[in-house]
């Protein structure tokens, strides 16, 4: 790993640029959305404000504990807020939330192995399917939706077993949503979602910095855009490509006090976060990398 990399779109051009077990259960139902003043949160706990009308009211955190994470999590679902981003980081976990409408949701964090197939189990009997998963140190973390679709999760896989399952899941007409990498330096392993119908359009596990860099200007030129970048324990990232809408920004490479000047930078400029994901990589800490997008 080396320097932060950043990849913009802006009116359709790429433009490239180098820069230096606690269990925790929220559950909400659905909620309309409301334009509100957005706030952006870094582990230090010092909130930014923004008014802006042309995006949803959304908050994100790095660096949490489950138990903030936990609290944090009850105080928004109240207001109608719903996660879109989940990232476990060892015993720290991200998370973005967004004030928007949606069916009703139920998430999960810091469950084991274990105990996390047996809430899939559950939230399965009870109609949810999986939209988010998150693992790090031997704990996961996810997000369920009440929705009516085919799906599949799966976990534990190296990179050619994820590129097997996917071709598998592709055959019967689902597209991964959701991934996340985990593990060891010397023995990384994938999970990911796959849903029926749904927007994704290709991914990549592995890449280097430089290699993901030219992917995304590749598929940029497609009209893809990273809607997931994920940190990987080996220094790699890996990517899901959904269709773009908007202007966007991705970074991937990012220190605690990077990632919270893009966030107040972006949401500045009316960006709001999609994606956060963090990993601890041997000899660098915790690495970030995020996505925001302006519609």
């Amino acid at each position: 790993m080396k320097n932060a990399i950043a990849v913009k779109r802006a009116l359709g051009a790429a433009l490239v640029a180098a820069c230096t077990a606690l269990p925790v259960v929220v559950t909400a139902s659905p909620a309309a959305a409301q334009p509100a003043v957005p706030a952006v949160q870094s582990p230090a706990f010092s909130p930014v404000g923004e008014v802006a009308s042309s995006r949803p009211a959304y908050y994100t955190y790095s660096g949490y504990t489950l138990s903030q994470h936990q609290r944090q999590g009850k105080k928004l679902a109240a207001k109608g807020y719903r996660p879109i981003s989940l990232s476990l980081a060892g015993s720290r976990i991200s998370a973005v939330w967004v004030k928007t409408a949606g069916p009703a949701w139920s998430s999960r964090a810091g469950l084991s192995h274990a105990a996390f197939d047996r809430e899939v189990r559950k939230m399965r009997s009870k109609g949810y399917a999986p939209t988010i998963i998150t693992s790090s140190g031997g704990s996961f973390a996810g997000v369920f939706e009440k929705k009516n679709a085919g799906w599949q999760i799966q976990w534990g896989m190296t990179s050619s077993q994820f590129k097997k399952v996917d071709k598998r899941e592709g055959n019967k007409g689902r597209v991964l949503v959701s991934m996340t990498a985990y593990g060891s330096a010397s023995a990384p392993r994938y999970a990911g979602v796959w849903q029926q119908g749904s927007s994704g359009h290709g991914w990549a596990t592995g890449y280097t910095a430089s290699q993901l860099n030219k992917l995304i200007k590749k598929n940029d030129k497609k009209g893809y855009y990273p809607r997931q970048v994920v940190v990987a324990p080996d220094g790699t990232y890996g990517a899901v490509f959904h269709p773009s809408t908007g202007r966007w920004w991705a970074y991937y490479g990012l220190t605690s006090s990077q990632l919270d000047r893009k966030h107040k930078t972006y949401g500045k400029q009316g960006y709001y976060p999609v994606s956060v994901d963090g990993k601890h990589v041997q000899g660098y800490g915790t690495v970030y990398a995020a996505v925001w997008v302006k519609n």
